[in-house]
């Protein structure tokens, strides 16, 4: 089939015309998208300087910045103004907050969480975890389950800035429920929080999700503080391998020789990931009472528990030199070979057929 010439003159003519429509298109677009870059940047800076001239003003002076700032502050502009906020000391802070609920952009942004976008559920997120509200922890809390995961890590986030107490409350209860970023969002507020967030962290390692036990024996480990110990030696026994392996982790880092009787069991635990953190727990605590079953782990079918039982017996030190010894008698040729090499940094040499040289 032939196709006449005057259709191909004409299909090439629109062709043409389709790239021309394409390339004004997106000339318009780079157009657009610098001029609203150049409006941002724009509102950015005038909202930092605002808020930077606002703390060194006093009396009317101060009184006529703050209108100067009403005016300025917008749905456009709410989200520049509310990230420069931590430029300001505490008086001036609640002046510029109580601005954005005069008006009325706490209630549209807290409306937003709910019917915006993604992108603008996200920001609106943002904006409320910056001014640090009671009312907006309801909110963000319901925000945690968004069907969109950036916005449930941005609401954690949220979360995790507000500094009244009821926020630690709402995150504790939902530690664990969420995918790890967000969980690891929630749990760096916890950490922050140090010690003030360990009686929290003890009551939940009774939750029945092992996520939420897991994140708890997490954070405590983090945390370091003794009071968890107890707590935490009982999870070594917990149902879950994941529990017990992020216990025996926290109390290589929180523990005290009380707990070493209650990790030697863990050595020969079904899974390697806990026979390996229960070892590497043992070596930081010291435990010299174990040296002989940390021997044992150099023979462990897992190579990631051989290599920790070889660190932890070189942390123990010389008191670790005469079970080493024994291990370079057996049959198991890298069970040897490790004991060489944890001898080697405690400074032995072993040569064969010549005993010990110091």
């Amino acid at each position: 089939m032939i196709i006449p010439f005057y259709i191909l003159i004409w299909a090439f003519i629109v062709l043409v015309l389709f790239v021309l429509a394409t390339v004004l298109a997106a000339g318009i677009n780079r157009v657009v998208s610098s001029s609203r870059q150049a409006t941002d940047n724009a509102n950015r800076a005038r909202a930092r300087d605002l808020l930077l001239s606002l703390s060194r003003e006093s009396g009317e002076g101060r009184v006529k910045l703050l209108g100067r700032i009403r005016d300025f502050l917008s749905q456009e502009t709410a989200e520049h103004v509310a990230l420069a906020l931590h430029r300001l000391d505490a008086p001036a802070r609640r002046d510029v907050v109580e601005l954005f609920e005069t008006n009325g952009l706490v209630s549209h942004f807290i409306r937003l969480l709910k019917v915006g976008s993604k992108w603008n559920r996200a920001k609106a997120a943002r904006i409320l975890g910056e001014l640090d509200l009671p009312v907006a922890s309801a909110a963000l809390y319901k925000s945690l389950d968004d069907r969109d995961p950036d916005v449930r890590n941005v609401a954690a986030r949220s979360l995790s800035r507000l500094r009244h107490p009821m926020a630690q409350s709402v995150l504790i209860s939902v530690l664990g429920k969420h995918e790890e970023p967000v969980s690891s969002r929630i749990a760096a507020m916890f950490i922050e929080a140090g010690a003030a967030s360990v009686p929290l962290l003890v009551k939940n390692m009774r939750n029945d999700n092992w996520r939420a036990r897991f994140w708890s024996a997490e954070i405590l480990g983090q945390v370091g503080d003794q009071r968890s110990e107890r707590v935490l030696v009982a999870a070594l026994k917990d149902t879950s391998a994941d529990v017990r392996s992020a216990a025996a982790k926290a109390l290589g880092k929180t523990g005290t020789g009380a707990s070493v009787e209650h990790l030697v069991p863990l050595l020969k635990d079904e899974e390697w990931f806990v026979r390996s953190h229960a070892a590497w727990a043992l070596g930081k605590l010291r435990a010299v009472d174990a040296m002989g079953e940390l021997a044992q782990g150099l023979r462990d079918k897992s190579w990631w528990m051989r290599k920790t039982s070889l660190e932890a017996l070189a942390e123990l030190g010389d008191s670790a030199i005469p079970a080493l010894m024994r291990v370079l008698e057996g049959d198991d040729k890298f069970a040897r070979e490790s004991a060489l090499e944890a001898l080697q940094k405690l400074g032995v040499e072993v040569r064969s057929g010549e005993g010990m040289v110091g």
